[in-house]
């Protein structure tokens, strides 16, 4: 993942191949769950993307937190 103002964009690898990636746009989101360990930002209903949070430095996690309260759409 990598976290811009508006979106994140969503890369995918395989074998340390990159296969491809797409934009995700915070105002596209469904809603957002955070866990213990991670952060679930849902494209529609049943899907979601998950996001490690001991991947994150706090400062990103803080961040990422207050992107995604703002943007997505009540």
């Amino acid at each position: 993942y990598t976290f811009e103002q508006d979106y994140m964009s969503v890369t995918t690898y395989r074998f340390e191949e990159n296969e491809g990636s797409i934009k995700v746009y915070y105002r596209d989101l469904v809603k957002s769950r955070e866990t213990e360990k991670y952060i679930f930002m849902y494209i529609n209903k049943v899907s979601a993307l998950a996001v490690d949070k001991t991947l994150l430095t706090e400062d990103e996690l803080i961040i990422l937190k207050s992107l995604l309260g703002l943007k997505i759409k009540k």
